[in-house]
């Protein structure tokens, strides 16, 4: 009888396990790659959303030193420029912006809303709004990627 209790436990234990390894969460300080994605803007209040995890797929937790930078352009310009003319405003918190501009919020395992403490100034001209979105840990931070915003839902 003792015996097939204890088995019973072994076996309860080791499904327990298996089912909490899919749902893995790495806070970003231990992290050795950290990738931004799934980013999105709402046009109304400029707020931002995106998934970070690491290379390894799982959800990264804990973020405390990031960067959002709004990025504004002038519709379609010819110019021998790889980046042409544009506006932009830099939010954030940590070591690209000391001041911490904004407030970041993880509503998700590794999902994240950014909303900043003011309308970013665009300009009159604007007809086009890119992001990039860093991520610092203490072993890596973010690619530094300008991105077209998909909508907020």
């Amino acid at each position: 009888m003792k015996r097939a209790i204890g088995l019973a436990g072994v076996l309860a234990l080791s499904l327990t396990a298996c089912s909490s390894d899919s749902d893995k969460r790495v806070n970003v300080d231990e992290a050795n790659e950290l990738v931004v994605s799934a980013i999105t803007l709402d046009v109304e209040t400029y707020q931002v959303g995106f998934r970070l995890h690491d290379g390894n797929g799982n959800a990264v937790s804990g973020v405390n030193d990031y960067s959002v930078t709004y990025y504004g352009f002038a519709g379609e310009e010819h110019t021998a420029f790889s980046f042409p003319w544009h506006s932009a405003e830099q939010f954030g918190c940590g070591q690209e912006v000391p001041a911490c501009l904004g407030d970041l919020e993880e509503h998700a395992k590794g999902q994240y809303r950014f909303l900043p403490d003011q309308a970013p100034e665009m300009g009159w001209r604007i007809e086009d709004v890119k992001l990039t979105v860093r991520v610092h840990g203490a072993r890596t931070s973010s690619a530094p990627e300008v991105v077209v915003p998909e909508a907020a839902q």
